[in-house]
């Protein structure tokens, strides 16, 4: 489930679990959206340097391959991506693509 989807669920079980009066609701609500911000920066920044490890390290096992392992392994590679962005649009949470081996 998305996250967006995953916090209005959780809204909605507090507010019928928790029985919150409406200032509650409000004031939760925007507790719950500033979190969520700063957390969209926090996994921005986290995914942006987990992308470059991932780059740095095809790279570092692209030098140790052979020219026919480099092929071979440029194939696994593409298929994790596509794997990745599938993976992306459905909603799953997953490491960002890395970007195409050379």
């Amino acid at each position: 489930m998305p996250r967006e989807a995953q916090l209005r669920e959780l809204s909605r079980r507090m507010q019928s679990e928790l029985d919150l009066a409406p200032e509650q609701r409000d004031r939760i609500e925007a507790i719950v959206r500033d979190s969520q911000e700063r957390m969209k920066t926090v996994r921005d920044e986290v995914g942006k340097k987990v992308g470059e490890e991932f780059r740095e390290m095809r790279q570092k096992i692209r030098s140790e391959l052979t020219p026919d392992q480099r092929r071979k392994f440029a194939e696994i590679m593409k298929q994790h991506d596509e794997r990745e962005r599938r993976d992306d649009r459905s909603g799953r949470p997953s490491l960002p693509a890395a970007g195409k081996p050379q």
